[in-house]
């Protein structure tokens, strides 16, 4: 079984940014060629992760990146709540 890292992207007053790119990387390395956009809610989902560290990248233009650290364990959905400009 995989694991799956999905969640939602607010600006710092909590209001949902959607079109903010999210890259889920493993060692520095992207996990696939394609980054996901945010929709209009803010939310994103990334699944087929195999168990292990990984690096959420999220950026806007105009707002500073964000990096949060996620581990998966194996069958694992995490979800999180990131905030830009905050």
């Amino acid at each position: 079984m995989n694991g799956e890292i999905s969640g939602r992207v607010v600006d710092a007053s909590g209001t949902p940014v959607s079109g903010a790119t999210v890259v889920v990387s493993k060692s520095n390395e992207p996990v696939s060629d394609i980054a996901a956009l945010t929709d209009a809610g803010g939310s994103f989902r990334r699944g087929g992760l195999a168990p292990g560290s990984y690096t959420l990248e999220v950026r806007k233009t105009g707002q500073p990146a964000q990096e949060v650290p996620v581990e998966v364990a194996d069958g694992q959905q995490v979800n999180l709540e990131v905030k830009l400009g905050g």
